[in-house]
């Protein structure tokens, strides 16, 4: 009995994926391409233009001064405790 309701099963699947297959509408790849093109561009753009600004602002000279000073402090201090041993 549970062999025949397999065969049903699968049998019924088969008639639905046929009857599907034989719509006339058909899937341009290229459209199917550029909408994703477009949607995946207009997603980086945002991330692209936020790491720009990001990378601007660590570029900054006030920024750069300030980490080239917090480097020299780091070198002065290893230094000093490098002599002291």
């Amino acid at each position: 009995m549970n062999h025949i309701k397999s065969f049903l099963i699968v049998v019924g699947t088969i008639i639905v994926l046929q009857s599907c297959n034989k719509s006339s509408a058909t899937i341009d790849m290229s459209v199917v391409n550029q909408k994703a093109d477009s949607t995946v561009m207009a997603q980086i753009k945002p991330i692209e233009d936020s790491v720009n600004a990001a990378c601007m602002r660590r570029l900054e000279p006030k920024t750069i001064k300030a980490q080239a000073d917090s480097m020299i402090k780091v070198d002065q201090a290893a230094s000093a405790a490098a002599s002291k041993k």
